[in-house]
């Protein structure tokens, strides 16, 4: 439904020094299932860091399943699965 959401929060920081990323570095986004920003907005997205961290809001929308979302930046992937039921 278009009032359930969560809010999503990347923290990315430098393999090497643990050291957070740079200010607007950017984090590609994307999910398989669901959107970002609003009901229906896209399943892709980019944003910028400040102080190592991004954030977004994430809408599931109607399709019930494991929503697998994916974070890239510099270099280093992460997922997380989210169910939705």
């Amino acid at each position: 439904s278009s009032d359930t959401f969560a809010t999503l929060t990347i923290t990315v920081v430098n393999s090497a020094t643990g050291a957070p990323a740079p200010d607007l570095t950017v984090v590609g986004m994307s999910a398989n299932i669901g959107s970002f920003g609003s009901f229906g907005g896209p399943n892709e997205l980019l944003l910028e860091t400040v102080g190592g961290h991004a954030s977004t809001v994430f809408f599931p929308g109607d399709i019930l399943g494991t929503a697998t979302i994916r974070a890239e930046a510099l270099g280093g992937v992460g997922f997380v699965e989210i169910r939705i039921r």
